[in-house]
């Protein structure tokens, strides 16, 4: 377990990923929430997808999370459909620097339920995105988005263009398919390997609707 860092900004406690923590202990792999994440002000870099990629630089193996409306050349997309702007978004390098991704797949009506019950916002917060960003309507059109999106990328790669199949490439052009729900249930440890036992350097992006 890597304890977070706390950063006092404007007298308030902000919890943040401790990246020199992380590099210090150097894991084979590690798991980073919230890749559009911004950093509170005086961490070294301002984004987390930017300690993403110095932990891989580093040879640390990342699984990491981004919600499909972070995804940077679907701003102006996002925007027709939801009528806001969103302000943080991670750069579609990064993500093209994946050697897997998988579609974390919610149903509109089942996010909608989580929101009521307070498992992404504080209640004070619900009703106002549930009107604005979060309506029904938005959720099915981001939806379809996340769905069209990780085709694309999948498709990029010349493989098949499925979103329930979850794709690891090797360094060495070589790859590994492995059935969605399969993988849900194994354990997802370190020691992944494909052809001649090369491991496997792992970004797992979820392209979600939340």
């Amino acid at each position: 377990e890597l304890h977070p860092r706390w950063v006092e900004y404007r007298g308030v406690r902000l919890r943040e990923f401790d990246l020199d923590a992380a590099l210090h202990r150097k894991p084979n792999l590690i798991l980073v929430d919230e890749l559009a994440h911004t950093n509170a002000e005086g961490l070294r870099h301002a984004k987390r997808w930017q300690d993403v990629v110095e932990l891989l630089d580093a040879g640390i193996d990342v699984f990491t999370t981004i919600n499909v409306q972070h995804v940077e050349s679907l701003n102006d997309v996002v925007a027709q459909i939801t009528g806001v702007v969103v302000r943080e978004s991670v750069p579609d390098s990064v993500i093209e620097r994946a050697d897997e991704i998988e579609l974390i797949d919610t149903p509109p009506d089942e996010l909608l339920q989580r929101l009521h019950d307070g498992k992404v916002y504080v209640a004070d917060q619900v009703g106002r995105a549930v009107q604005q960003f979060f309506r029904r309507d938005n959720l099915v059109a981001l939806r379809e988005l996340a769905l069209r999106e990780t085709a694309a990328r999948v498709g990029e790669h010349g493989l098949a263009q499925r979103c329930d199949l979850v794709i690891a490439l090797a360094h060495d052009g070589g790859r590994l398919a492995h059935d969605a729900a399969t993988l849900e249930r194994r354990d997802r440890a370190p020691d992944l390997e494909a052809d001649g036992g090369r491991r496997q350097r792992l970004v797992e992006v979820g392209l979600a609707c939340m």
